[in-house]
């Protein structure tokens, strides 16, 4: 052995068995058994070198290989190793092939690659949908090419370093191995193990990815001396000594990269034949860890070109010529001259194929290189880097706006701030566009950190910065982070006096309707924004005021809201905006629904009808689809089940068209609603189960609300009051806020024969003149549900309150009035002198019960609130449900499944609900009696307080009364003592 000259590229031993293991597996996609490989280990142990020897296998065996590198460090491009594997696919394929394979999403897949519609420049634009839904499409049709190209051969898909992959590409790698059954398409995923910590992105893509037949994961590990042996033979071309080979294997673990820097740094110190002939042993003279090795060897190399690879380590595991050059400051025949010297070392190597494109060997190379600069130099390089990137690509800088971004944001400290955050934005800008929205939330953040640098940080600019962070965590389902952006840029908004961004704050906080809660935060900053836009027409202004009607549906403020979405239809119309226009309507209709005084079916009917064609003409399916949702709820209350079924066809046929998942479950749970009308409980519950698996597969949280109320209302339908004596009370202990579900948890107890907890609910449900029944959409269900609880309860007195309150809903549901033709036939036997109602009395008031159950699904888009879905109609008279069934309470099998485990544990939770949904206020007030406290605290007169809450002065004074007695205070001024010992005036 003669120092170094003899060595060559890093050998293949000792990974037999996971070559062949690998194979087969390549050979199961080749048969259209698609599968993932995840390869795992340390840093060196031969993890790209076994996916290399299995590429040469593929090609070998026809199948086509495609690369995707993830990049380490900042900076990376969104979708990075797609955008490679894309790529490399429109190169290896001629444009009728491409065509083909990319299929309806190619216009799609040429957002994510534009090298796509290079080659087929005739491409329409994508259609606009929103975020979510514009993500799965994207993915949609990502797996449907790779699907299509592996038909046409197979495929061998390696994507390396998945330790540095953007959250988008784990999202979307994620997405494409939930769709590899049948597909003749082997993924390999590689990554270092001891990179992925239990906070890292990685840690919930494996899972996923290893879930299921033809999915595993491999450890590698070091090689035994044996093969330390024959390691060193390949590379040396000579047989290491058994000393040799047992020195290295022990100091090494038998990490093939530890053994090739130390066999290279041995003979670079002229020791390895001194080491073969068992003189002068590894003892002493070598550093410990793979670091160090690697740094000892890198400092053998000279000054110039240890300084020329840092600079590209700044730039990153691949650099360019046309980089480097420029941020060196050396001409090119000297810098040419430097590389060669790295080279020579096996520090750096050219790229096959790509001219002035070179490589580090190994991430650890840079990683030392990296780690090992001064800060002061690495922000100075940063910088130097950052200028050179922008001369480069200055002219069409899109692609690689996130990498200049994070090159001057690194060197802001240096100065500069302002290019950074401009950076930074238009990066993050970019990122939103390819819906890459976690690298868009990160390089928000960067600006903001950015321009926190600045002298005097632009705070208007600051707050543009938070409102764009929000939207886009509010695009990733991240809401608890979106709701701090949108919160601070609130309060920064309020600080600085800007009424515009006010108002998009809490606009942003709206994006996502939780049913049942009303957010204090959102109703305040609304409630702000309003008042400070001031009077005048503005879009802006009418969009506020709908938003916070529709935010305050789940409020006692019936009256307010109503005449705030009336006042922000009438601005929308003086202004002749037609998206402002079907953005308030749908705000107006959801903020109606179910409120006293409010529009008939009829007229809300008019209003989606109104949405839907707005949307249509203004090319917006996705506020198309939601009013069709409304619609559908109203055609149903009105007894249109033709009307519902050609709504409910034109959304399917629509979702169909866009290719969207998002949109397809909710189709799905409407039929399973459909099913459950016309007593077909089989079909209803096969399209639930179908709703809820393309719900989950879509990311559609709302599913987990809405399908449970499908499979609850079967379940009470069908008799089986076991399951819903536990599947109601875990609802209302999941949405506190929904009193809906307790009072279907009562009801499902007492068809149980849980007599003594059903009681106990009705009796808090009904306290306070049903002050925990707010009049939102679910009103009148709640009071259904109480009411035949009442009826098993034998309570005459209640039960004759709830047929009073009813009584004016009788008319409203079209298909029953062949079953209940008078509002005084709705409940019947309620209110008379009976000790118990006729069995007909109790299916009559089932029948109310169904007629407005949440079994029907969501408006399109997910924002109905659950217990009002387009069920509200009750049941087709032609296919009712089979009348007539023993009470539970005289059934041993429901006294069984009552008292079950999971029985018992419901009813805690039941409780556990009914404590957390009403605070308990001092002295015995009630939740109204705190209102108005608090506003005779702040100075109200009564008929002030009258105005503010919408209620009567003479309601006002019976208020104050009950206030004085149960506290004691004898005027108001005792009284706001009062309040402000109780905390109560906030």
């Amino acid at each position: 052995m003669e120092g170094s000259a003899g060595l060559v590229t890093t050998p293949f031993v000792g990974r037999g068995g996971e070559l062949a293991a690998l194979t087969a597996d390549l050979d199961a996609a080749g048969a259209g058994h698609g599968g993932v490989v995840l390869l795992s280990g340390e840093a060196g142990i031969g993890k790209t070198r076994l996916a290399e020897e299995l590429a040469a296998q593929a090609t070998a065996r026809g199948a086509l290989v495609l690369w995707g590198r993830c990049w380490e460090g900042e900076g990376a491009p969104a979708f990075w190793p797609w955008v490679q594997v894309v790529r490399a696919y429109v190169q290896a394929s001629d444009a009728a092939a491409l065509r083909h394979d990319l299929g309806a999403g190619a216009a799609d897949i040429a957002q994510l690659a534009p090298h796509v519609r290079d080659r087929l420049p005739d491409l329409p634009s994508p259609s606009p949908v929103e975020p979510e839904a514009a993500r799965f499409q994207l993915f949609d049709s990502l797996a449907s090419f790779l699907r299509a190209a592996g038909a046409r051969r197979p495929l061998l898909l390696i994507l390396d370093d998945l330790h540095w992959a953007d959250a988008p590409s784990l999202a979307l790698l994620r997405f494409v191995s939930r769709e590899l059954e049948g597909a003749g398409l082997l993924v390999v995923g590689i990554y270092r193990q001891a990179e992925v910590d239990g906070g890292h992105p990685l840690v919930a893509t494996l899972a996923d990815l290893t879930r299921g037949r033809h999915r595993r994961r491999v450890l590698l590990r070091g090689l035994d001396q044996r093969e330390v042996a024959g390691f060193v033979a390949q590379m040396t071309g000579v047989e290491p000594s058994p000393a040799l080979a047992a020195a290295l294997y022990q100091q090494t673990d038998g990490n093939p990269l530890f053994v090739t820097e130390v066999v290279r740094l041995l003979a670079s110190q002229g020791r390895l034949d001194s080491v073969a002939s068992g003189v002068g042993m590894l003892e002493g003279g070598l550093p410990e860890g793979l670091r160090a090795v690697v740094a000892e060897r890198l400092g053998r190399l000279s000054g110039d070109c240890q300084r020329v690879l840092e600079v590209a380590a700044v730039i990153g595991r691949d650099f360019e010529l046309r980089v480097l050059q420029p941020a060196s400051g050396l001409d090119g025949e000297r810098l040419l001259e430097l590389l060669e010297e790295a080279e020579a070392a096996r520090v750096v190597a050219a790229v096959a194929g790509e001219l002035g494109r070179w490589r580090f060997g190994h991430a650890l190379v840079r990683e030392v290189l990296y780690e090992g600069l001064p800060a002061a130099r690495r922000v100075r390089l940063h910088g130097l880097v950052g200028q050179a990137l922008e001369g480069v690509h200055g002219a069409d800088p899109g692609p690689r706006l996130a990498e200049l971004a994070h090159h001057f944001v690194a060197a802001a400290p240096g100065g500069n701030a302002a290019r950074a955050v401009r950076l930074a934005t238009l990066a993050g800008r970019h990122a939103l566009e390819v819906l890459a929205w976690e690298d868009a939330a990160g390089l928000f953040e960067r600006a903001l950190a950015a321009l926190a640098l600045a002298e005097r940080p632009d705070q208007r600019q600051r707050c543009g910065l938070l409102l764009a962070l929000g939207e886009a965590r509010m695009a990733a389902s991240d809401v608890s982070a979106a709701r701090a952006a949108y919160g601070q840029a609130g309060q920064l908004a309020r600080r600085i006096g800007a009424p515009e961004l006010l108002a998009r704050a809490g606009l942003g906080l709206g994006l996502v309707v939780a049913g049942g809660i009303v957010d204090p935060v959102e109703v305040g900053l609304l409630e702000e924004a309003l008042e400070a836009l001031g009077e005048g027409d503005s879009p802006l202004r009418a969009r506020v005021a709908a938003r916070l009607a529709r935010a305050s549906v789940y409020t006692p403020e019936a009256g307010r809201r109503l005449a705030l979405s009336e006042e922000a239809v009438a601005l929308a119309r003086r202004l002749g905006d037609p998206a402002t226009l079907a953005a308030v309507l749908f705000d107006r209709h959801m903020a109606v629904w179910g409120a006293e005084g409010a529009e008939t079916a009829g007229e809300r009917l008019a209003m989606a009808t109104e949405v839907v064609e707005l949307a249509e003409r203004l090319g917006d399916h996705a506020m198309a689809l939601r009013g069709r949702g409304l619609r559908r709820v109203d055609l149903l209350e009105l007894g249109d089940l033709a009307g519902f079924d050609a709504d409910l066809a034109a959304a399917e046929r629509t979702a169909g068209e866009l290719r969207q998942l998002h949109y397809r479950w909710q189709p799905l749970l409407a039929r399973a609603g459909r099913a459950l009308l016309a007593g077909r409980f089989a079909e209803a519950e096969d399209l639930a189960a179908q709703g809820l698996a393309l719900g989950r597969r879509a990311g559609g949280q709302a599913v987990e609300v809405y399908h449970p109320g499908v499979i609850g209302c079967l379940r009470f339908m069908q008799g089986r009051y076991g399951e819903t004596a536990e599947l109601f009370p875990d609802l209302a202990v999941r949405y506190p806020a929904m009193p809906i579900f307790r009072a279907a948890g009562a009801s499902a107890f007492v068809e149980a024969g849980e007599t003594e907890e059903a009681r106990a609910e009705v009796e808090r449900l009904t306290a306070n003149d049903l002050a925990a029944l707010p009049r939102d959409p679910a009103w009148s269900l709640s009071l259904a549900f109480l009411a035949l609880a009442c009826h098993h309860l034998d309570d005459r007195e209640r039960a004759g309150r709830l047929h009073r309150l009813l009584e004016p809903y009788g008319d409203r549901h079209r298909p029953l009035r062949r079953v209940l033709p008078r509002p005084g036939r709705l409940l019947p036997g309620l209110a008379g002198p009976h000790p118990r109602p006729s069995r007909a009395g109790r299916h009559a008031l089932r029948a109310r019960g169904r007629a407005r159950r949440p079994h029907a699904g969501p408006p399109d888009g997910g924002h109905e609130p659950p217990g009002t879905g387009p069920g509200a109609a009750g049941p087709e008279p032609a296919r009712r449900p089979p009348t007539g069934h023993q009470p539970a309470h005289r059934d041993r099998h429901h006294r069984a499944a009552a008292g079950h485990p999971k029985a018992r544990r419901a009813r805690r939770g039941l409780r556990a609900a009914a404590a957390s949904a009403a605070p308990a206020w001092p002295a015995g007030l009630t939740g109204r009696e705190v209102q108005v406290l608090r506003l005779i605290a702040a100075g109200h007169s009564n008929r002030a307080i009258a105005q503010a809450l919408f209620i009567s002065p003479n309601t006002v004074l019976h208020h104050v009364s009950s206030i004085f007695a149960k506290t004691g205070a004898a005027n108001r001024a005792e009284a706001a003592a009062y309040a402000t010992r109780q905390g109560l005036t906030g």
